[in-house]
């Protein structure tokens, strides 16, 4: 928190604070507390009682033991439904907010809309250049074994290593609300290794 008061200081505009005064930096960061508790208990990581007292709750427990974002557990838990189908469960997974910096190089557009193309559930009118459907088209590929190059093969290498975790949380949410047809489902953790 110190570094973010010590870089608050030197940027106020950047962090559009009014001033650098110890009231303005004290507000900025109780507006900062404010929104990020209101964020985990939207959530539903945590719940705020009325006398100010914090608690956990299961989300946050998967969240905080997967060292995952609190996005991607909402995601998964407000994605998931008894019904969900295998492709569903897969984008659901691709779209975890850890893939979101999942770099797309110029010209690997095609090598991604060819991929996702050949693979058991391709998409309609794919956005080459998302890099939640390039996860996607990743993870696809090696379930199948398939061969994608060398720089994908770079990324496709750490889609992987995220994956595993991922899904285990994904169990997990499942689990929570008690799915067994979508656990069993979402077993596609052992085709991971």
């Amino acid at each position: 928190m110190d570094i973010h008061v010590h870089e608050a200081h030197l940027k106020s505009k950047y962090y559009n604070l009014q001033g650098v005064s110890h009231n303005h930096l004290s507000d900025h960061l109780s507006e900062v507390v404010e929104n990020t508790l209101s964020d985990l208990e939207a959530s539903k990581c945590i719940t705020i009682e009325d006398d100010g007292d914090i608690s956990p709750l299961n989300f946050s427990s998967i969240a905080s033991y997967y060292y995952i974002s609190y996005t991607t557990i909402e995601r998964f838990s407000s994605s998931l439904t008894p019904k969900t189908k295998m492709k569903c469960l897969l984008e659901i997974l691709a779209s975890a907010s850890e893939y979101e910096q999942l770099p797309i190089r110029p010209g690997e557009e095609d090598v991604t809309h060819r991929l996702i193309n050949h693979q058991r559930f391709s998409l309609e009118n794919p956005r080459c250049t998302y890099p939640h459907l390039k996860a996607n088209a990743l993870l696809q590929a090696h379930f199948s074994r398939q061969r994608v190059g060398r720089n994908p093969a770079l990324d496709q290498h750490e889609v992987v290593l995220s994956a595993g975790r991922l899904l285990q949380a994904m169990v997990d949410v499942i689990s929570c609300n008690g799915w067994l047809k979508l656990a069993l489902i979402a077993m596609i953790s052992q085709m991971m290794t």
